[in-house]
């Protein structure tokens, strides 16, 4: 009984322990830690935990009984960057934010650096500093940057500057062109700079800085070679060179007595005037005579071969090889003098009367003079020529008259031609020809009033029947009778405008003594005209038969 009762005691008191612990349990699992304080710069700043808002700060802000753990915190000020953090509460402990605001910014900034350091900066104008320098607070935009340092060029660029952001300008810069004087005593040097002829001396001019091979050289002077390091203030050089005048004044004294056998009189003259030149230090005019002097000792005559392979060594060479040359002109002058002496120039004047009557009637003569101009001849041959056949011959100059008869005085054109041949003393036989033409017609003929030449039967035959159209008379080849019947004749006459009847020229067959007169006047007069332009062409041909 006893034992029962106590069990139940103990079962009771089991439960009331385990009602107990369950109501205690909150309480161990809220354990918070302690002062959680939040100090800002400036204050008044809005104050979040874990995304609640908790008020502004102040002097004295403290949050108690968080619970342990991690909380985030922001804090945000008007005009400043937001701030953010994350803060870990332990049971027990005191936490503490503090955060001194950043203004949010409203420019940018410019970092500068330069090899090598130490170079100004100019922004826009303005030397901000000296390079490596970060520049801060800069207004947004675009700026011209030029970075300067002594010994060197310039280095120019543009910079954009952005709100809150960091820009850069690093310049790397090149060595600059320096100035370099050469002076000598006396002047007139070539100046070799690393081996480039830059001038002579004085010379003034641009150089890079660094090492340099300089050369100085002139005739009659000692060459100087020297290498320098030029730097940025750049290089003024002076120099003495030592002469070599009486080296060479000697030297062309030994060439003059090794010529002493060729005379070299010029040498000797020209020697002493550079000593003189010398002695008054005038280097320019005593090396220049000292170089003559060489040159007129080993080539006395001056003619570009030396003394020992001169063929005369006191005569230019020139002289000696224009002799034949000379003796070659001559001969050619004289040979043709000797050609022009015994020219001889064959002179025809050929008079033919360009129409003429048929045999019957009046006489006709071909007319003609022929001499020979120029030098003597040998022998002189003048042949007359009628349709190609050899009429007369004459031998001595003089004018001629040949009869045209028979066969060379039927109807029709004729052929008269006069040959002349002089057999000259000397150099071959020069000759010329002149050749007309003449028309022979009778009372049938027509011919052209413009050419003289005759037309053809039918020609005459239209006249007749032009003539006679009056009548109703048809010729029987005549220009009337192409024209039709005999009361168009007058078309015949018409056709007779140019070309014409000898009737109509010479007046009819009772006057034809008369007319033969008038026509032998207008041959004689065509003729002679004819026979100036005839002798032009005579001449011409006489030229192209001497060639």
């Amino acid at each position: 009984m006893i034992h029962a009762i106590g069990t139940k005691r103990f079962i009771y008191g089991a439960l009331l322990a385990l009602i107990l612990l369950l109501l205690l349990m909150p309480a161990v699992s809220a354990a918070v830690g302690e002062a959680f304080k939040i100090e800002t710069e400036p204050l008044g700043a809005k104050i979040w935990i874990d995304g609640n808002y908790r008020g502004l700060s102040d002097k004295d802000t403290v949050f108690y009984s968080f619970e342990t753990g991690p909380h985030l915190v922001r804090l945000e000020l008007d005009g400043y960057e937001p701030y953010e953090v994350v803060k870990t509460v332990s049971e027990g402990a005191s936490e503490l934010v503090y955060h001194k605001f950043k203004p949010i910014p409203t420019t940018g900034q410019i970092d500068f650096a330069s090899t090598p350091t130490g170079a100004d900066i100019i922004l826009d104008g303005r030397n901000v500093g000296k390079t490596p320098y970060t520049l801060r607070d800069v207004e947004p935009g675009e700026y011209t940057v030029i970075i300067r340092h002594r010994g060197y060029n310039d280095w120019t660029g543009r910079v954009n500057v952005e709100v809150g952001k960091l820009s850069e300008v690093n310049a790397n810069l090149v060595l600059a062109d320096t100035t370099i004087s050469v002076t000598t005593v006396p002047e007139g040097f070539e100046l070799y700079i690393d081996g480039v002829d830059v001038g002579t001396t004085p010379y003034s001019g641009t150089i890079s800085q660094g090492r340099h091979d300089i050369r100085i050289e002139k005739l009659g002077f000692r060459t100087i070679e020297e290498t320098l390091i030029i730097g940025y203030e750049g290089a003024v050089l002076t120099y003495v060179p030592e002469t070599t005048i009486p080296e060479a004044i000697a030297e062309v004294e030994a060439v003059i007595t090794a010529n002493l056998k060729y005379n070299p009189v010029l040498a000797k003259a020209l020697i002493e005037e550079a000593r003189a030149a010398y002695e008054k230090k005038d280097y320019d005019e005593a090396i220049n005579l000292t170089q003559r002097a060489m040159i007129a000792a080993e080539d006395v005559d001056l003619d570009g071969v030396k003394n020992a392979d001169d063929m005369v060594a006191e005569i230019e060479n020139i002289k000696i090889y224009a002799i034949p040359f000379i003796l070659a002109f001559f001969i050619v002058v004289l040979f043709a003098a000797n050609v022009m002496r015994h020219r001889v120039k064959p002179i025809i004047v050929l008079d033919v009367p360009k129409a003429l009557r048929a045999a019957g009637e009046s006489p006709q003569y071909l007319k003609f003079s022929v001499d020979a101009r120029g030098g003597k001849y040998r022998a002189f041959v003048c042949t007359v020529y009628l349709d190609g056949r050899s009429m007369e011959h004459f031998v001595a100059p003089g004018s001629y008259e040949v009869l045209i008869s028979g066969e060379h005085r039927s109807v029709g054109e004729h052929t008269a031609a006069v040959e002349l041949k002089i057999s000259k003393t000397r150099y071959g036989v020069a000759s010329a020809r002149t050749e007309e033409t003449y028309t022979v017609f009778d009372d049938n003929s027509i011919i052209d009033r413009d050419s003289l030449s005759l037309m053809e039967d039918g020609g005459v035959e239209g006249a007749n029947g032009g003539n006679k159209g009056q009548n109703g008379k048809i010729g029987k080849n005549g220009i009337g009778g192409m024209f039709g019947k005999g009361g168009r004749g007058d078309k015949g006459g018409d056709g007779t405008q140019k070309r014409i009847s000898l009737g109509d020229i010479f007046g009819g067959i009772a006057a034809s003594k008369s007319a033969d007169s008038a026509a032998s006047a207008t041959s004689t007069a065509s003729a002679k005209e004819d026979n100036a332009d005839k002798d032009g062409k005579s001449e011409k041909s006489e030229k192209s038969e001497n060639v």
